[in-house]
């Protein structure tokens, strides 16, 4: 039984099944009209470093013209555990430049059959005071151990298990998929905070043609 017990709480130690399915990217909605036949466009973090991995683009043609209709933007930090959970997206599109402060913040995981068991087994004694009848208590208690146990072994603890792997293997990238969007704002140039000026000056020393280019260092598109 204590065997079972520490197991059981082990598994209400991990995360949440639905860990696994959470993403190392962020999709943002836009209406962006392009002006110019290539476009750069660039992720930065709140250090000013850049992302290697490739910001992708859906676009819908209107007239001669092209919309980036969203961006699929990965969560990319150069610091583990660093609080300010900021994203920078910098496009330039012939003479316009613009850049987007993509704010984050880290969701808190819990072990969801085993915290449900929890709570209905705690829920057990003012449900008899209640219903004044001491079996309806037992049976809300019942219910309570058994998704514990049961749920926390069969289900919190595998997907907990293959969630904190997956995101290792993010953390590994540059990536966090624990973090969740939270806000989406446009900065003025006065507002482009020192670590994002540095960072696209030296992505003007590795670019000395000052072109877009192609993967890993931008998003080439050409218009039809």
């Amino acid at each position: 039984m204590k065997k079972l017990l520490v197991v059981a709480l082990a598994s209400y130690a991990l995360t949440s099944c639905t860990s696994v399915f959470w993403l190392s990217e962020a999709k943002i909605p836009a209406q962006k009209v392009l002006n110019n036949r290539e476009v750069q466009i660039e992720l930065f973090d709140a250090t000013g470093a850049r992302c290697s991995q490739a910001v992708e683009i859906e676009t819908l043609n209107d007239g001669e013209s092209a919309v980036i209709t969203q961006f699929t933007v990965p969560k990319f930090t150069s610091e583990k555990r660093r609080p300010t959970k900021l994203n920078y997206l910098w496009i330039v599109d012939g003479q316009d430049t613009t850049v987007y402060e993509l704010a984050y913040r880290s969701r808190t995981s819990l072990a969801s059959f085993a915290t449900l068991g929890g709570a209905l087994t705690l829920s057990a004694i003012p449900v008899a005071i209640i219903s004044e009848d001491p079996w309806a208590g037992i049976v809300v208690a019942y219910f309570g151990v058994s998704t514990f146990f049961y749920g926390g072994l069969l289900i919190d603890m595998p997907t907990g298990i293959a969630g904190l792997i997956k995101e290792s293997r993010a953390n590994g990238n540059g990536l966090n998929p624990r973090w969740k969007l939270k806000g989406v704002r446009k900065l003025t140039p006065g507002e482009y905070p020192g670590a994002l000026v540095r960072g696209i000056e030296a992505l003007g020393n590795e670019l000395p043609s000052g072109k877009p280019s192609d993967t890993p260092y931008g998003k080439r598109i050409t218009q039809p």
